[in-house]
């Protein structure tokens, strides 16, 4: 939990990117978002020209009536007979999330990903490498930077007190590991990110090396 303190030496949650970075963001997720709608569209093909259409619960082995034994101008008598008929033509989507109006068209959403696509396609939201800007996130990295009190992550920031050494353990080794990579790849004369980047992995260094993790 975020504590919002009066006199609270940390920021708690970052603020919003710049909206020049934001735009680039959003440019970068969408390409991601493309590339794996393109393997998922891919997949399902082959799954669907190899088993058919989906049309059989995992779970329950309940089956649906296939779009291709349906006839979408009959008229509707039934409860399923009424879902059935606004479900749209699919082939990557689930034959059960058509029914609620889904299409192949709305296949990459990081909220309902799996509820929409086929079983037999493997799809797990989490090895998507995109960042979402509409959601809070914890400072905790920001504040010990600034401040390197490491209680007060513990206190304001609301991390458990092993889980915010090893976050913080964690980001000083990315920051390291950018440093090194930018240094290789960057022009041999002085270039600012780099400086920026390897002031910045020594600074928080220093402060992970000088806090008292033990009290």
């Amino acid at each position: 939990m975020l504590l919002r303190r009066h006199h609270s030496t940390s920021k708690v949650v970052l603020d919003n990117l710049p909206a020049m970075f934001e735009a680039g963001l959003a440019e970068y997720n969408k390409k991601v978002h493309d590339v794996f709608d393109l393997y998922l569209r891919t997949v399902a093909a082959h799954v669907y020209d190899t088993l058919g259409e989906d049309v059989t619960l995992p779970l329950s082995s309940t089956k649906s009536i296939s779009s291709e034994n349906y006839q979408f101008n009959s008229p509707a008598v039934t409860l399923d007979d009424k879902l059935q008929s606004g479900a749209q033509p699919y082939k990557a989507c689930s034959a059960f999330a058509a029914l609620s109006g889904n299409t192949d068209n709305r296949l990459y959403s990081s909220q309902d990903l799996i509820s929409n696509i086929r079983y037999q396609v493997y799809t797990d939201v989490k090895v998507v490498p995109t960042l979402e800007v509409d959601v809070d996130l914890n400072a905790y990295a920001y504040d010990f930077f600034n401040h390197g009190n490491y209680k007060a992550l513990i206190q304001e920031n609301g991390l458990m007190q092993g889980d915010a050494y090893n976050l913080l353990k964690d980001f000083m080794l990315v920051l390291q590991s950018i440093s090194v990579s930018l240094t290789e790849l960057a022009p041999k004369d002085g270039d600012d990110v780099v400086a920026a980047f390897t002031q910045l992995a020594q600074e928080f260094q220093s402060n992970f090396a000088e806090a008292n993790f033990n009290h």
